[in-house]
C-alpha cells in the first residue's frame, strides 16, 4: 500500500482507537545508505532491493497490522497496541540482517534499516496523528544520525506540559531529549550512543 491508502483508513484507526481507549504504534523504517545501492549498482538493482524489502515487510507484520510504501526507501508499519514493539523490532533487525538480498556480493554496503517509533495515545486531546508521525520521524532522525542500523521508540509521559505536541513540533531531535518530557526505548547500539558522555 501507499500514502493514499493510509490517508483513506487512518479517519477510522483514529475513531476506533478513541472507541476502545487503546491507541497504536507508527513505525517508520528507513533504508540504510540506499543511495549508494542506487549510484554503484543502478537504480533497477535499487528497485529490487525495495521489492524484496517488501516481501520482508510482509512476512513480519500480522493480518491486522498496515504496511506502507512512505516513500523513497521509508515504509510505515502502524500496529495496535497489543504489539510487543521491542520483540518485533529486535526480530525484524535480525531478518534484514540475515536476508539473502539480490546483488549481495556486488553491494557496497551490507542492508539495514532505522527505525523510528512512537506511540499515538488516547490520554489527552490535543495530541492528533500529525504529532505522532512528526515523534517517530525524529526517533527515526536520531538512529540515522547515531549509527544507523538500530531502532528507537520515543514516548511522550503524560506528565508532560499540555502544550507538550506543538513544541515536540518544533524542536529539534536533539533538544527533544534534554526536556523530560519523554522517555526512550530502542536498541542497545542506539541507546548507548544516544547516552550522554561522561
Amino acid at each position: 500500500y501507499n500514502r493514499r491508502y493510509l490517508n483513506l483508513i487512518i479517519e477510522h484507526l483514529l475513531a476506533r482507537s478513541e472507541r476502545t481507549g487503546e491507541g497504536f504504534y507508527c513505525i517508520l523504517l528507513d533504508l540504510d545508505n540506499f543511495k549508494q545501492v542506487n549510484d554503484q549498482l543502478g537504480h533497477l538493482a535499487g528497485d529490487e532491493v525495495l521489492v524484496e524489502m517488501a516481501r520482508l515487510l510482509k512476512t513480519k507484520v500480522r493480518g491486522a497490522d498496515h504496511l506502507v510504501r512512505w516513500g523513497g526507501e521509508e515504509f510505515m508499519i502502524v500496529m495496535d497496541a497489543s504489539t510487543d514493539v521491542p520483540v518485533f523490532l529486535e526480530r525484524l533487525q535480525s531478518a534484514v540482517a540475515d536476508y539473502g538480498w539480490p546483488y549481495q556480493s556486488e553491494m557496497p554496503i551490507a542492508i539495514s534499516c532505522s527505525i523510528g517509533v512512537a506511540f499515538h495515545p488516547t490520554f489527552n486531546g490535543y495530541w492528533s496523528w500529525s504529532h505522532t508521525l512528526t515523534l517517530a520521524d525524529k526517533a527515526m532522525f536520531l538512529v540515522k544520525e547515531n549509527g544507523k542500523a538500530g531502532w528507537l521508540q520515543i514516548s511522550i509521559n503524560p506528565s508532560a506540559p499540555a502544550d507538550v505536541a506543538e513544541k515536540v513540533a518544533a524542536m529539534s531531535p536533539e533538544a527533544l531529549l534534554q526536556t523530560g518530557w519523554i522517555y526512550c526505548d530502542g536498541s542497545n547500539d542506539t541507546l548507548a550512543r544516544l547516552a550522554p558522555g561522561d
